[in-house]
């Protein structure tokens, strides 16, 4: 998706070793624990990134928009 930063792709990475490793042995409380915290981060982080993207994308539709205006109403 095009609004995933670096910083969350690299959490999402990070998570799917975690999810290797657990399906890989049985699995320590602690493992469990670590991959439920990881997928409770990817959730956020993406929800963070998701928003900041549309929040740009609104932004620069509200220039182009004031732009558009602008020269309408300065035309001879």
């Amino acid at each position: 998706k095009p609004w995933i930063s670096e910083e969350t792709l690299e959490l999402i990475r990070l998570r799917n070793e975690t999810k290797k490793q657990l399906d890989a042995k049985r699995p320590s409380s602690e493992a469990v624990e670590r991959n439920k915290e990881l997928r409770r981060r990817v959730k956020r982080a993406t929800r963070r990134d998701r928003a900041l993207f549309y929040e740009d994308l609104a932004t620069q539709a509200e220039k182009a928009s004031a732009w558009v205006q602008f020269i309408l109403e300065n035309i001879p």
